[in-house]
């Protein structure tokens, strides 16, 4: 009969990986709706494909009282009539090509319609008639060969009105077939595309090591020495997640983080304030920088800003880091915030 019920299932089946990867990718990615939409996709696509392989048989079955078409029985008695013609596919193919490239539809539109005949059976039953196809002659004369064998009572006519309705055991190549493919194909190009956007785990500007910034936030720490206690200014330690290399699809990794110390306030008497600043650049080298932003030191990450406006304004940030250092970066930021007369 047809191999589109075959393929039908094996579309199913990719469907449900599909599905599978991308419910881990709505866990990887709880920012972005991508995946959340990619999902929905595969769940249309698996149900469609799967209703239409369950009414597409591979073999139609000849037995002593009747032909099986998949779930069916068309018992021989019923067969009132059995017509066969040509049916043009070209509706299908303009329909899955203009809409994927103008070029391709346009090449398909010069083509004769003929070109894309499929050999068209039709028989008539009680219930309605039903329809099938076959892109060659062989197979189709085999079907009518056989149906006639069984039902000898029944002639065979020429086909004229091939758009009716009628139950199609196989794919009806028409219109909103090719829309479908089409819509199918664009499916299959935005779960690849999102899918292998899933397996990029570097981030925007790279990765450093949590030992080394670790390292660097230590010696900082040592270097903040006797400074005066800071009432009423709380540290303020943010942890945010790294951008990707692929953040469009992503957004932020799961497994890098940037954390930010931020000591800040406008109640601070402006002398203090800026006592602390001063002190602060020239303990951490930041003095005569001429910069309000400042690497502490290179490949660890560690980077200082003083903005310089009123009140006290510290900021102190890592680089993307693994996620799980963490905890050690963060004991690292409050003894360097402790240093300097925060926080105790």
């Amino acid at each position: 009969m047809s191999t589109a019920s075959t393929w039908a299932w094996v579309l199913v089946g990719v469907a449900v990986v599909a599905a599978g990867v991308h419910v881990w990718g709505i866990t990887e990615t709880p920012e972005r709706s991508f995946f959340r939409y990619a999902l929905a996709f595969d769940l249309l696509v698996g149900g469609v494909a799967a209703w239409h392989a369950t009414r597409w048989p591979v073999h139609a079955l000849f037995d002593a009282d009747g032909v099986v078409l998949g779930r069916d029985r068309l018992p021989y008695r019923e067969i009132t009539a059995v017509r066969t013609g040509p049916e043009s596919a070209k509706p299908f193919w303009l329909a899955l090509l203009f809409p994927v490239s103008l070029v391709a539809g346009l090449f398909a539109l010069a083509v004769p319609a003929s070109t894309y005949d499929r050999r068209v059976v039709e028989i008539d039953t009680p219930r309605g008639p039903i329809r099938l196809r076959w892109k060659d002659f062989g197979r189709r004369d085999e079907f009518v060969d056989a149906v006639t064998a069984a039902a000898p009572h029944v002639e065979t006519d020429y086909l004229h009105t091939p758009s009716r309705a009628a139950r199609d055991y196989t794919p009806r190549m028409r219109a909103p077939g090719g829309f479908l493919v089409a819509g199918l194909a664009a499916w299959l190009f935005y779960t690849g595309v999102v899918t292998v956007a899933l397996a990029d785990r570097s981030v925007d500007g790279g990765a450093h090591p949590v030992d080394t910034t670790s390292v660097t936030l230590r010696a900082l720490a040592g270097h903040l020495r006797d400074y005066p206690a800071v009432a009423g200014v709380p540290p303020r330690i943010e942890v945010e997640r790294c951008d990707r290399v692929e953040s469009t699809f992503l957004g932020p990794s799961p497994d890098f983080v940037v954390l930010r110390l931020e000591i800040r306030s406008d109640a601070v008497p402006e002398a203090v304030a800026d006592e602390v600043e001063r002190r602060f650049a020239a303990d951490s080298g930041f003095a005569g920088s001429g910069y309000v932003r400042w690497d502490a030191s290179p490949g660890s990450g560690v980077a200082f800003s003083l903005p310089r406006w009123s009140g006290l304004e510290i900021e102190l940030s890592t680089g993307c880091v693994a996620a799980e250092g963490e905890g050690v970066l963060r004991a690292d930021l409050e003894a360097v915030a402790a240093a300097l007369g925060v926080g105790r």
